[in-house]
């Protein structure tokens, strides 16, 4: 309307990540490639390449002030759209939490302006020795990063009806429950170098078995910054450190991150054949990654971002929102006033060296002693021919270690400040120090059965099936279920209202894993249908000719945490916490039946004891399967030598199945009931297609 777009809010459209607005993605690639045969085993290939990616993606209202229109303030202590500042340009995000009022605003995190230039260079040598084949080998890449990205650089606010009882009237009665906002203020231009080198040797044993054997060291250096545009913190300190500030907060070029030295790969492989027809094959290799592409490996800390909270209840009681609270706002009723704007965000190095200015900001933490993730991945499949049918049956898991926390609060109560808890850092409460820590792990075992016919007689089939299990205690970078909600020894409900210690989240949120699916079955069939292949005639344009195709699949759901909805009953800081289990969580008692309107037992959770943790585990009910046939008919009618006109009939979702989104998730407020569709979920779609081939 009048040329401004209302937006979908904070989070983009439905709460997701929809973030609708203009983008352009460019991306530049030259390589050069060289080989050289040094003898008639020897051989030597060298490459380079340069590869440049500009990201640009703006929000829909980009460099309009809009909220300056709509009666926000712009002054030189309170504004939303900056003058001559488009990364705040735009309509601030207003979120209204019950009543269905959809969210109105720019979503959060854009614009973002993501530029990468990657130089690799690689070389490696072959040799070709009896029954040896060696290959050894070296990469080197420098890699440039500029990402400027502010969470909320707009700020947004939320109403949740607290003080008249209805989001809206709240928003006329000139009150915000929460507002925010995070502006970054200098992109840092980071650098990073990555070497590895291997050696390996596929080694033909006898005629029936061949063994592959090798080695990988990788070194991946932490970042720097041209411009010093980064800070750490430092657990020590209790302060920031970073490569551009002073004193003893003053850090090398890496904010105090060390290299690690310690990713040495060993790879093993074989394939063996025990006799014709039956082979034999299994192996098991490392592979070591950084984990340095999520938004908290950057480190956007004070002074060179700027971080405004007000009414935040999973860091403090109100927040820091001073002189534009509501009335009441460092008490029981923590507000805003909406007309108030924000508070312009300015380059402050008092940010950084006065820890009272970190009240009510987020800091990101990188471990000094960080260590690069790994995943031990290991395989053993039987494959069988039988009468031309491939039978394959196998076992296939791996480990990952040291993975990264992305939102654990190391700053966090382990148990409530009534009962003798403390923060970790005491000089700086309810702040969120959000820690990167290469300590979590995952566990992946598959069992997978599949048989295999190859073309014969007109049809080829292949069917399998996998049965899997995933545990962790990690998440989804930026995703998945939370994990953090225990930092420390913490206090978990025993099921009877009594305290019992558990070990942080290494224990408290180890579970089935976001992932975790535990039943997969895939059909695929293609049939050259035999009638008529002997017909002459007109006749035979009809009836002769015909084939199909079919695909089928089933799977069933992901797992899902329930959250209470009544806030956090284990007082130490968090929006919210999970209840008590009760009963086993696909139970049913009696009486209940599921649908889409009760999806699970209610009877199987129940709160918590107050000032404890619940004892319901991660992730332990599971959400709708899903299941889908395709299938297609098509005839091709010769019309001259090599040119033929084919006639294709498809049916998507064949027969009409109906996929769900997942149950609501909060205990006390939708609990199991099922009320959408996935957005990607299609009904029945038929397409008719005329086709000519030459």
């Amino acid at each position: 309307m009048n040329g401004v777009n209302p937006g979908a809010g904070v989070w983009g459209a439905a709460g997701g990540s929809s973030f609708a607005g203009p983008a352009a993605d460019i991306e530049h690639s030259a390589a050069l490639d060289y080989n050289h045969l040094l003898t008639n085993s020897l051989i030597l290939d060298l490459k380079a390449q340069y590869m440049r990616l500009n990201n640009n993606s703006g929000p829909v209202n980009q460099g309009k002030s809009v909220s300056t229109d709509f009666g926000f303030p712009c002054t030189g202590t309170s504004c939303v759209n900056l003058p001559g500042d488009n990364p705040s340009s735009g309509l601030m995000a207003l979120s209204f939490y019950s009543d269905g009022y959809s969210p109105l605003g720019d979503a959060a995190y854009v614009p973002l302006l993501d530029q990468n230039n990657t130089f690799q260079y690689v070389g490696s040598l072959s040799w070709i020795k009896g029954a040896h084949s060696f290959k050894t080998g070296a990469s080197i890449i420098r890699r440039q990063v500029s990402e400027g990205q502010s969470p909320f650089p707009r700020g947004f606010m939320i109403d949740y009806g607290d003080l008249t009882g209805n989001p809206i009237g709240d928003m006329l009665s000139d009150y915000a429950t929460q507002a925010q906002r995070s502006n970054t203020l200098v992109i840092a231009n980071f650098r990073s170098w990555e070497m590895g080198f291997y050696a390996q040797d596929d080694y033909r044993l006898n005629p029936n078995i061949t063994l592959n054997l090798g080695v990988r060291y990788d070194v991946y250096t932490p970042f720097t910054s041209t411009n010093y545009g980064f800070s750490n913190f430092n657990p020590a300190l209790g302060l920031l450190y970073g490569p551009g500030l002073p004193g003893a907060q003053q850090s090398n070029s890496t904010a105090g991150v060390q290299t690690d030295w310690s990713d040495l790969a060993p790879r093993l492989g074989f394939a063996w054949t025990a006799r014709p027809g039956l082979v034999v094959r299994g192996g098991f290799g490392i592979t070591f990654f950084p984990m340095n592409t999520a938004s908290g490996s950057f480190m956007r800390n004070a002074p060179y971002s700027f971080s405004f909270s007000c009414g935040a209840s999973p860091y403090t009681l109100s927040g820091e929102c001073g002189t534009f609270g509501y009335p009441g706002g460092e008490g029981t009723l923590p507000g805003y006033y909406m007309d108030s704007g924000l508070p312009v965000p300015k380059l402050n190095m008092a940010l950084a060296t006065d820890p009272k200015n970190y009240i009510g900001t987020t800091i990101q933490q990188t471990d000094f002693d960080y260590k690069n993730a790994y995943l031990e991945q290991y395989s053993l499949n039987v494959q069988k021919d039988i009468r031309g049918n491939v039978v394959t049956i196998a076992y296939v898991g791996n480990h990952g270690g040291r993975l990264v926390t992305d939102s654990i609060n190391a700053n966090q109560l382990p148990i409530p400040e009534a009962e003798g808890g403390t923060f970790p850092y005491p000089n700086l409460p309810g702040v969120n120090i959000a820690a990167r820590k290469s300590v979590l792990k995952s566990l992946y075992n598959a069992g997978q059965v599949s048989v295999e016919r190859r073309m014969h007689d007109g049809l080829a089939a292949n069917v399998n099936y996998t049965w899997a299990h995933s545990l962790t205690n990690s998440e989804d970078i930026d995703e998945g279920q939370p994990t953090g909600n225990c930092f420390g020894v913490c206090h978990m409900d025993d099921g009877h209202g009594n305290p019992v210690n558990v070990n942080s989240f290494y224990q408290y949120d180890y579970g089935n894993a976001d992932i975790d699916t535990r039943h997969r079955i895939a059909l695929t069939m293609s049939y050259d249908l035999p009638f008529g292949k002997s017909m002459t005639g007109p006749a035979s344009y009809l009836v002769k000719g015909w084939s199909t195709n079919a695909i089928y699949y089933a799977q069933t759901g992901n797992p899902l945490t329930i959250q209470n909805s009544s806030g956090s009953r284990s007082n130490i800081g968090l929006g919210s916490d999970r209840p008590n289990q009760v009963k086993a969580p696909m139970s049913q008692s009696n009486g209940f039946h599921r649908s889409i309107n009760q999806w699970w037992d209610p009877n199987t959770l129940a709160v918590q004891g107050a000032g404890l943790l619940g004892n319901e585990k991660r992730n332990q009910y599971y959400g709708p399967g899903t299941q889908a046939l395709g299938f297609s008919l098509f005839k091709e009618f010769p019309i001259w030598e090599r040119v033929n006109l084919q006639f294709r009939s498809e049916f998507f979702n064949m027969l009409n199945t109906p996929t769900f989104s997942n149950p609501g998730t909060t205990l006390q407020s939708g609990f199991g009931t099922i009320n959408s569709t996935p957005a990607a979920a299609s009904p029945r779609q038929i397409q008719l297609a005329l086709k000519l081939i030459f």
